[in-house]
């Protein structure tokens, strides 16, 4: 592979992706006639490029491919994807080879050289975004106009003032009624002027916004091809047949959101593959036909994206989650009988939550579920999932299309301004004078949840129900009054506020009023936990046996304490080595580890206790300063069982934690 002109070399490995990506996209199991002369028609004209740029090793894997196409069926498709995988990575490894030692990609074709999805690597901090010609002119028109409207208004303030001293010399004259009256006419205009202004500018803002946005979003097809390629190598790695399709139009999404959720999606493609799809026996016995069937598609629903993730494997057992739930204290047995099926399911994104018994290498203990149900909702998402036990399951995440300002409704309640996600309303109705509300539209399996009293406010009498859809599930809140519509930014929660679970974020309104957002699913999961705590608190705790461990004396001895008060038996330890000494001489019913620690890490802690058969069921919770995205999924992938971030933690949620994974409540 020598002598390739350097200036064609983007423009190859351009086409070339395109190329793969369309045979990828038509060749599977059950391709028929039509589809696989399609593939070859691609191969052939990728190795007659790959020829011409001196690749002989590309071309020659092209040649093998295209023959082994001339005889197609399901056993031929599984010689063809081996090699279909080396031509991808012979492709990538001289793209990877030429951006780290030669010119920048081609500016011919933005969208084929801005951030092209992986499954590997990081994105470069100093990737560039490449634009249209056309598009770079409409944003220096749109800016231009921007900047004679902004002259404009400042001679509209001119002419304000100019009204205001008529009016101020106006009062002290023989006759102000007059001057008054001039005053007037002369605001009219004024207003009238202003108004068309603002309307101009409103336009113009908005379609220059719209411009930048077009840069910022990019199709998800391709990213989805990617994970569609990971799962059939992971399958095949697993000795299972899949048959992964990926059914995604033109939907598009933030490349922001999109980096953001790249491992979140890949986790929930592992867990389709290691969890969800049977072995080809197992699908065998049960008489369900393989090759196991894995979709990953979008639907696009108005200014939103909904991403699925669906199989048709084991599916999930409501009642061994309604079950699980109830054995390890998160909700209780009477919650539990007043639950819908579409309720039940949500329990699977609460932290700790696991109905797997043991550790795979593939996806854990199929425990992921919280840390991307986090992830979601910092991109301003949902994620819910629907399955039908031995027929599959489905897990849609559903996101905005551009991260511009989002839309929130602005409500009252105990006289306090708080906010709600406006996409998710789905209603609002008044609330019933009687004290028995059976002639709402409630049904009995909407949770009904006094907001005032959830959020610790004074006493009210709410006098409205507002009907959320959120994660799918329904839901209800009595509150006072709405106040309006807005589009504004979310904003973390300022530092005194972070010990605020039922707060995701702080907005400020067009008037300068801040508010904050409620987070509506840790307030669903604060309503099952009310409804159960009588019946938690006449339960007799057991005693626990908690390992701690962490480098920092002072974080250390803080944890100490506050898992002792909570009456566990807690041993501390500075290291993992002497965590692995103590669980060589007692058993522990829960371990809580840091991750950055000297000599071993809290990560390769977690997969030393996984390894050994006598601690492989131990529960471990991480705790750590660390919390992106990657950080939880890599605790997550290393055997831990939750993960909680030090900054945001909150006392109760980590005693909890314990508590449940111990098996002590």
């Amino acid at each position: 592979m020598t002598g390739e002109p350097d200036d064609l070399l983007p423009l190859f490995f351009s086409e070339a992706m395109e190329r793969l990506e369309k045979i990828e996209d038509v060749i599977g199991p059950e391709s028929d006639r039509d589809q696989v002369q399609s593939a070859r028609r691609e191969l052939h004209t990728l190795k007659g490029a790959g020829r011409m740029m001196g690749f002989t090793v590309i071309a020659d894997l092209c040649h093998r491919a295209e023959t082994l196409l001339e005889t197609y069926d399901r056993k031929i498709y599984a010689q063809v994807l081996p090699v279909l995988s080396r031509i991808r990575k012979e492709i990538e490894g001289l793209h990877d080879q030429k951006t780290t030692t030669g010119p920048s990609p081609d500016p011919m074709d933005f969208q084929a050289v801005v951030d092209r999805p992986r499954l590997t690597g990081a994105t470069s901090s100093k990737a560039e975004i490449r634009m249209p010609v056309k598009t770079l002119n409409s944003l220096s028109d749109e800016g231009a106009r921007m900047r004679v409207l902004a002259a404009g208004a400042a001679a509209l303030v001119d002419r304000l003032h100019g009204i205001a001293l008529a009016a101020e010399s106006g009062v002290v004259t023989p006759h102000p009624q007059q001057a008054l009256a001039s005053v007037a006419v002369k605001m009219r205009h004024l207003a009238l002027e202003t108004e068309r202004t603002q309307r101009r500018f409103d336009r113009l803002v908005e379609g220059h916004l719209q411009t930048l946005l077009s840069l910022q979003v990019q199709p998800v097809r391709p990213f989805l091809l990617g994970l569609a390629r990971h799962a059939r190598e992971l399958a095949q790695s697993m000795g299972k047949e899949v048959d992964v399709q990926v059914k995604a139009t033109e939907s598009r999404l933030d490349r922001r959101s999109m980096e953001a959720l790249k491992e979140v999606l890949l986790h929930l493609v592992r867990n389709a593959v290691d969890h969800g799809l049977e072995t080809d026996k197992e699908r065998y016995d049960e008489g369900k036909e393989t090759p196991g069937l894995i979709v990953l598609g979008t639907e696009t629903v108005i200014d939103r994206i909904r991403i699925f993730v669906t199989d048709d494997g084991r599916g999930i057992n409501s009642q061994g989650v309604l079950q699980t739930a109830v054995e390890r204290g998160f909700i209780s047995s009477a919650v539990g009988a007043n639950l819908g099926p579409e309720a039940i399911l949500q329990l699977v994104f609460l932290p700790g939550f696991t109905t797997r018994k043991e550790a795979t290498g593939i996806s854990g203990r199929g425990i992921g579920l919280n840390a991307v149900a986090e992830a979601v909702r910092n991109v301003g998402g949902e994620v819910w999932v629907v399955s039908e036990f031995g027929h599959g399951c489905t897990i849609t995440l559903e996101l905005p299309i551009a991260q511009r300002g989002e839309r929130i409704l602005v409500i009252e309640v105990g006289g306090l301004w708080v906010a709600l996600p406006a996409a998710i309303v789905r209603r609002i109705e008044r609330r019933p004078s009687s004290s028995d509300e059976s002639s709402s539209s409630l049904s009995q399996s909407v949770d009904l949840i006094d907001l005032s009293r959830a959020l610790g406010l004074v006493e009210a009498s709410p006098s409205l129900i507002l009907h959320l859809t959120s994660g799918g599930r329904q839901m209800a809140l009595l509150i006072d009054r709405v106040i309006g519509e807005e589009e504004v930014f979310i904003r973390p929660l300022p530092s005194v506020m972070e010990s605020a679970p039922v707060m995701e974020g702080m907005a400020l309104l067009g008037n300068g009023r801040p508010v904050p957002i409620v987070d509506v699913q840790h307030l669903a999961m604060m309503s099952l936990s009310e409804k159960a705590s009588v019946e938690e608190k006449s339960h007799v705790q057991q005693t626990l046996n908690v390992l701690l461990v962490d480098d920092s004396r002072v974080t250390r001895e803080m944890l100490r304490r506050l898992l002792s008060d909570a009456a566990f038996r807690v041993t501390a330890v500075e290291d993992g080595e002497a965590a692995l000494r103590s669980m060589k001489e007692m058993a522990f019913d829960c371990l809580v580890t840091d991750i950055e620690m000297p000599g071993m890490s809290g990560l390769e802690l977690s997969r030393h206790v996984r390894e050994n058969p006598n601690t492989a069921q131990l529960p471990i919770v991480v705790i750590s300063t660390l919390g992106s995205a990657e950080d939880r999924m890599a605790g997550l992938d290393a055997g831990a069982d939750a993960y909680l971030t030090k900054q945001s933690m909150v006392t109760g949620e980590l005693i909890d934690l314990v508590r449940r994974l111990g098996g002590g409540a």
